[in-house]
């Protein structure tokens, strides 16, 4: 046991025990069993002096453990009697408000005596302080998004008659953290319209995305608009990435000499980015957006996707994108000049804007 040794023989005996590793011979030469040599071990490091000031805190500590449990089974009993004999919960709050003005204590010691909820009778002024707190963190970081609790502070609740600390807590728990916070982004709204036919050129304009690989295994990206006047082939853009600076340039290289009035696409992220609403809006062209999962509200451009992809990618793989995009400007221009198109009467893009004209 513990108390076979004396404080100096153990920490010598630790400290032989820490030099050479040995277990069961050190234990038989201080004649104690290896599983008190096993329940010294604890003290490892320590001097015999200090050995006697944590056994003497570790025995205190052991004495208020047994005096807390001996407290609580006191207060356990005492709410059961208290709610045997007051039921009401309502005559019990004013039990507890008799405690709170003899004995000075909080609000939550004086429930937990006669057995409520430690929020039962609380004043909830310090809820609607709360949601105060919270709207405002709310509004603010929705203007700054990219600000985080130190700024926030700092800004908006510096003035406020709020700690920093329950200003961390609410900023914590309503995950405002840069992390965890979920911005929405403002989405247009889907309306579904009819694919109506265009009497003009340069009216709607259908633009989309598709993707394959080179031979190398390395992916890329084709950037297809289509007019749907006469289906012309306005733009077949190979990218590297698709990005919405890569798509802004491509559009930029087409709109410089002719600029369409609409523009309509599904509701992928390079599409309904901010950078590219507010670059269609400085061109005055309006931004029209498909229903979620549904492709064929934009027929006509992922008709001629089906189409690119039947007559060059199904039937050629390029080692680099400049071949690729040398073969893709050939293939638009017989595409508009000479292709037959079945929606325009066996007549070639070209054919039918000058027959139009």
């Amino acid at each position: 046991m513990l108390h076979n040794l004396s404080a100096t023989q153990a920490a010598e005996m630790l400290f032989e025990y820490q030099m050479t590793g040995s277990f069961n011979p050190l234990a038989r030469k201080y004649g104690i069993s290896p599983a008190a040599l096993h329940r010294w071990r604890r003290y490892l490091g320590l001097n015999a002096e200090w050995i006697v000031r944590v056994k003497a805190l570790e025995h205190e500590l052991a004495l208020m453990r047994n005096h807390c449990e001996k407290v609580e089974q006191n207060l356990a009993i005492a709410r059961r009697v208290i709610i045997r004999f007051q039921p009401s919960p309502r005559k019990r709050s004013v039990l507890a408000a008799l405690l709170i003005a003899q004995f000075r204590i909080t609000h939550s010691s004086a429930n937990s005596i006669v057995g409520l909820s430690k929020k039962t009778g609380r004043n909830k002024s310090w809820m609607v302080k709360e949601n105060e707190l919270v709207g405002m963190m709310e509004g603010f970081l929705a203007e700054n998004p990219g600000y985080g609790f130190r700024k926030l502070f700092a800004i908006l609740l510096r003035d406020e008659p709020c700690g920093k600390g329950l200003a961390l807590r609410l900023y914590k728990k309503f995950g405002f953290e840069i992390g965890t916070r979920k911005i929405k982004p403002k989405v247009p709204v889907r309306i579904f319209k009819p694919m109506a036919v265009q009497i003009e050129p340069n009216t709607v304009w259908s633009m989309d995305l598709m993707t394959d690989v080179l031979s190398s295994g390395k992916r890329f990206w084709v950037l297809n608009v289509l007019d749907d006047f006469n289906r012309e082939a306005v733009v077949i853009k190979v990218l590297m990435r698709p990005t919405v600076k890569a798509v802004i340039a491509a559009l930029d290289e087409v709109v410089n000499f002719r600029k369409p009035k609409c523009i309509r696409t599904d509701n992928g992220a390079e599409f309904k980015a901010v950078t590219y609403r507010f670059w269609a809006k400085r061109r005055h062209i309006y931004c029209e957006y498909t229903r979620f999962k549904t492709p064929t509200d934009n027929a006509y451009v992922e008709s001629f996707n089906g189409t690119l992809r039947r007559e060059i990618f199904n039937h050629f793989r390029f080692a680099d994108t400049r071949s690729l995009q040398r073969m893709l400007d050939d293939w638009r221009i017989r595409y508009n000049l000479g292709r037959p198109h079945s929606a325009l009467q066996g007549l070639s893009p070209a054919q039918f804007a000058m027959l139009m004209a």
